[in-house]
């Protein structure tokens, strides 16, 4: 066949032994598919994650298999004509990606050419990328600050699978630390070095600016503004690590990355003098905020079990919204136009969130602060005092 349209993933020799399914997916899209399964065609240009789950050992007494709770996948870039070659490889029961351009072993070289020789008997098998409003979603929202430059920063090699128990650089730097104070002779610490992780921007609240006096020691604790612009010059790069983060939280069910996210929104709703002062950012961290609570699963935030390492601490996860909460109650305007125009947008999308909070969650925001600021006024109330006159 000739070119294929948009861009295209091929898949060669994907197959198992015994019944069952495997899980793929692409970006937010997920398919349960058989052992027959030749790709994904249509793919528009731009940044995509492939993701699967394999099957795994069979239940006992019904003879299928069930998808393991381990989630793989890698970041890539496409543009129009491109094809991805990815090959199973049931010794490791992972995929490779076999390139054409940089293939000097002349094995792969044979792989790809074959790969794609069988391309028009396979083009017909493989699964359309959907068109629909959660592509729009994925391009404007969701990952619209990701680029090949960021991922390259974040994974050190934008090759790297990642899987659900993919660490933080953070997290195995700590860990490396305790080994040496528990005098690890050093295995340990190598393979750690060995594994993949993620460079995630460490954020740590407790922390302060040098050489601060004791009222600029308290304000920089209560306003982070500070914060964001010494570890995130490039607001850039902030919005692109939310995005990366809460995609690898939904995807993987990854922990550290379910932390990342968390912890960026909490330091942006505590970031006041930045947030009111740069109504453009806000809007778009809004925007971002909206289309990545739309996608969160209702399991992940609320009914979930904590024990369960996908569920959101509920307390922790309200704090951050209260905050955002006080934050905004000072921009109480109507929608307008000039130099309020935006102030006013910036209202009609955290309203919107509110109300996705309340109706897809069960969290009503505006409520839990009318209840807080009764029982602040009760408290502010004059205290009355019964007493008899003798």
């Amino acid at each position: 066949m000739g070119q294929p349209p948009l861009s295209t993933i091929l898949i060669e020799d994907i197959a198992f032994n015994g019944p069952g399914e495997f899980l793929f997916g692409i970006d937010l899209q997920f398919f349960t598919v058989k052992n027959k399964f030749s790709g994904v065609k249509n793919i528009p240009s731009g940044i995509h994650l492939f993701h699967y789950a394999t099957p795994v050992s069979t239940e006992k007494g019904t003879g299928e298999s069930v998808v393991s709770n381990l989630r793989y996948g890698f970041w890539f870039e496409c543009k129009e004509g491109d094809i991805l070659v990815i090959k199973w490889d049931p010794e490791n029961e992972s995929f490779r990606r076999i390139y054409k351009d940089e293939i000097k072993d002349e094995v792969v070289q044979l792989d790809y050419s074959k790969a794609i020789s069988d391309l028009g008997s396979k083009y017909t098998l493989m699964i359309n990328y959907p068109q629909n409003d959660s592509l729009k979603l994925w391009q404007d929202k969701l990952s619209d600050h990701i680029d090949e430059e960021i991922l390259e920063d974040l994974l050190d090699n934008t090759n790297l699978e990642l899987n659900t128990i993919t660490a933080s650089k953070q997290e195995n730097d700590l860990l490396k630390d305790a080994l040496l104070r528990k005098q690890d002779n050093g295995n340990l610490s190598k393979e750690l070095d060995s594994q993949p992780q993620i460079n995630y921007t460490p954020i740590t609240f407790k922390l302060n600016k040098p050489f601060t006096s004791v009222e600029e020691v308290t304000s920089n604790y209560l306003d982070k503004s500070w914060y964001i612009s010494e570890h995130y010059p490039d607001r850039e790069f902030l919005l692109a690590e939310l995005q990366v983060s809460f995609i690898h939280y939904v995807v993987f069910g990854n922990y550290c990355s379910m932390v990342q996210w968390l912890n960026l929104l909490k330091v942006l709703s505590m970031s006041g003098k930045l947030l009111l002062s740069s109504k453009s950012f806000t809007f778009t961290v809004l925007g971002i905020l909206k289309a990545q609570l739309s996608q969160l699963p209702k399991e992940y935030l609320v009914g979930g079990d904590l024990q369960n390492q996908c569920s959101i601490d509920l307390e922790v996860y309200c704090e951050i919204m209260e905050n955002y909460m006080e934050l905004f109650k000072v921009w109480n305007v109507e929608l307008c136009c000039g130099k309020l125009k935006l102030q006013g947008m910036i209202k009609q999308v955290w309203e919107e969130i509110l109300d996705l909070q309340k109706r897809e969650f069960g969290l009503d925001f505006n409520a839990l602060k009318a209840e807080k600021d009764r029982e602040i006024e009760d408290e502010d109330g004059p205290v009355i005092v019964a007493y008899s006159q003798e």
